[in-house]
């Protein structure tokens, strides 16, 4: 039961940290952008 319990935490942590990277680019990106526009 308690290693059960073990994997769903660890897949959620994996599913959490992932969607943590994917915000990360998208913001580095919308900086990128940002910065585009100002230097035009």
């Amino acid at each position: 039961m308690r290693r059960l319990f073990e994997k769903a935490a660890h897949g959620f942590m994996g599913m959490h940290f992932t969607f943590l990277v994917q915000s990360d680019k998208i913001n580095v990106l919308k900086g990128k952008a940002q910065m585009r526009k100002r230097s035009e």
